[in-house]
C-alpha cells in the first residue's frame, strides 16, 4: 500500500513536469487536492495535500501542519468527503478539498503553494478557485482572495496578513452558499517572478463584512471549503513561455533504499552554492556547499529523519535565494 501511495505521487509530479511545456497549463500543482503523502486522519493536516502548506511561524519555528485542514474521501471520519467535522459537502472536482477559517474574531487561516513556474513580468494571468461555506459556520463573510508573491508569506501574525491580493471576491455580498460552490476569479498583470500563491482573507475586522448564519450554534468562525484552484496565462499575446530554469529541485523523495527516488538531489548547482534543510520546527538538519548536493534523509550527525515535510533554502553564489518544501516518505 505504501509503494502504491508513493507511485501515485511520482506519477502526479511527472504529469505536472510534462505539462510545463504548455502555455495554457494550470500553474497550480495539486490544484484539486487529489494527491496526498498519506490520507488525512485528523484536523490541521493541509501539509498532506502536497505541496500545499499553511504559511505559519510560531516562536521562531516553521511548522506546516498548523491548523488548516485537508479533506478527502479516503477518510470516513472527521476529515472525510462529503461528511466532516465542519459540515457536509461533495468535492467540486475529484475527491478532495481544503478548509480554512477566514474569520474567527482576530484570527485567520491561510493555505499556500509554490507554483510550477514563476510568472513573467507584463503578462496577464487568470486566477480562479471555488469556495463553499461550511454548515457549522456562525458567520459568512464577503471577502476572500488570492495573493501572488516572489517568496512565501511565512508569518507569525495570527490575525490577517496585511497584503493586497491580486484577485479578490468582486462583490461586497457575503458568500453564504453551503450547498453549492461559488466561483472566485479575476485577472492581473504579473510584476515578474511571482512563485507562491496564498489564499485567504487579507482584510482586517473593520473591512470584513459579517452575516450571521447559525446564531443558535455559536462556533465563532466563518469556515470555508476551497477546491479547483487554477492559475493560467490568459495574455492577449497567447504565450507566457518561460526560459528554462538552471536548477532542478524535486519536492518529494523516499529514502527507503529500494532504488527508486532514494535521494533528494538538486541538479544544476555550481561551486559555492549552499543548500540547507530544516525540519518543521525550524531546526537545521542538513547542509552542504557541494555542487553535487543530495540528501539521504539523515542529519549531518547521522540521525534518521522521520517522515514529514521539510523546508529547504538554496543560497546561490550570485546571491539569489531559492526556498521551498519537500516531503520525506520512507
Amino acid at each position: 500500500m505504501k509503494r502504491k501511495a508513493i507511485l501515485r505521487i511520482f506519477l502526479s509530479i511527472a504529469f505536472l513536469a510534462a505539462a510545463k511545456k504548455s502555455d495554457t497549463q494550470n500553474l497550480v500543482p495539486n490544484y484539486s487536492f487529489e494527491v496526498y503523502s498519506s490520507c488525512p486522519t485528523n484536523a490541521a493536516e493541509i501539509y498532506k495535500a502536497i505541496p500545499w502548506f499553511q504559511p505559519s511561524i510560531a516562536n521562531g519555528n516553521i511548522y506546516n501542519s498548523s491548523s488548516s485542514e485537508y479533506f478527502h474521501s479516503c477518510n470516513l471520519t472527521i476529515v472525510g468527503v462529503p461528511l466532516n467535522f465542519a459540515g457536509r459537502q461533495i468535492a467540486f472536482a475529484g475527491q478532495g478539498y481544503a478548509g480554512i477559517v477566514l474569520y474567527a474574531g482576530n484570527n485567520r487561516e491561510y493555505i499556500e503553494v509554490k507554483l510550477i513556474d514563476s510568472l513573467i513580468a507584463g503578462k496577464t494571468y487568470c486566477l480562479s478557485f471555488y469556495i463553499s461555506l461550511a454548515e457549522s459556520s456562525e458567520w459568512g463573510i464577503d471577502m476572500i482572495g488570492g495573493y501572488l508573491a516572489n517568496d512565501s508569506v511565512l508569518t507569525s501574525v495570527i490575525t490577517y496578513i496585511p497584503v493586497i491580493p491580486q484577485v479578490e471576491n468582486a462583490t461586497s455580498n457575503t458568500i453564504t452558499d453551503t450547498s453549492g460552490w461559488v466561483l472566485i476569479s479575476g485577472s492581473f498583470i504579473a510584476q515578474g517572478g511571482e512563485k507562491f500563491l496564498t489564499i485567504g482573507n487579507f482584510r482586517d475586522n473593520s473591512n470584513t463584512q459579517l452575516t450571521p448564519m447559525n446564531p443558535q450554534f455559536p462556533s465563532g468562525y466563518a469556515y470555508y471549503y476551497i477546491d479547483d484552484v487554477s492559475l493560467i496565462c490568459c495574455d492577449s499575446s497567447g504565450t507566457c513561455a518561460l526560459p528554462e530554469d538552471t536548477l532542478s529541485i524535486p519536492n518529494v523523495f523516499s529514502p527507503n533504499y529500494d532504488g527508486i527516488n532514494d535521494l533528494f538531489e538538486i541538479k544544476g548547482l555550481q561551486p559555492g552554492d549552499k543548500v540547507q534543510i530544516y525540519n518543521r520546527w525550524g531546526t537545521l538538519v542538513f547542509e552542504t556547499e557541494h555542487e553535487n548536493a543530495f540528501w539521504d534523509g539523515y542529519t549531518t550527525s547521522g540521525e534518521l529523519c522521520q517522515n514529514g515535510v521539510y523546508f529547504y533554502t538554496v543560497v546561490l553564489k550570485s546571491g539569489e535565494i531559492r526556498k521551498g518544501y519537500l516531503t520525506l516518505i520512507r
